[in-house]
């Protein structure tokens, strides 16, 4: 809105869900070959299961002021990110049974969730132009 100098800009992303593929690995005993990749071998067709589709809606609202006759512009704006809250899962495990991580008592069942998507948040800003 030039008149008053408000920007109001929306940013929308969509995203079919990510594919994985159940794997087990085995240590060198069970398994005699030479690379580490093959011995973990694939459990299902490559890509056979699939995340869930992501959808995120991000706004920004920023307001401008002109500062003196050089043209400076100070501008004050506030970000909206992940408005409808979406809390989707970005990585599940993928290694059967289970993985262990180092400082954790309970290992990480398969298809368990790892990573999460953000929840909504809002940043508060400014910038200082000349």
């Amino acid at each position: 809105m030039p008149k008053v100098e408000v920007a109001l800009n929306a940013y929308y992303r969509y995203l079919s869900g990510r594919t994985y593929t159940p794997f087990q690995r085995f240590g060198s005993s069970a398994i005699n070959w030479p690379v580490s990749a093959g011995r973990q071998p694939f459990l299902e067709p490559r890509g056979s299961r699939r995340l869930e589709s992501e959808s995120f809606l991000d706004l920004r609202v920023e307001k401008i002021f002109t500062l003196g006759e050089a043209g400076g512009r100070l501008s004050v704006y506030a970000d909206f990110q992940n408005v409808f809250n979406q809390g989707t899962v970005l990585l599940r495990n993928s290694r059967w049974p289970n993985v262990a991580i180092a400082g954790y008592d309970d290992p990480i069942a398969f298809d368990a969730p790892q990573r999460l998507t953000e929840p909504r948040r809002f940043v508060l800003g400014g910038r200082w132009s000349f």
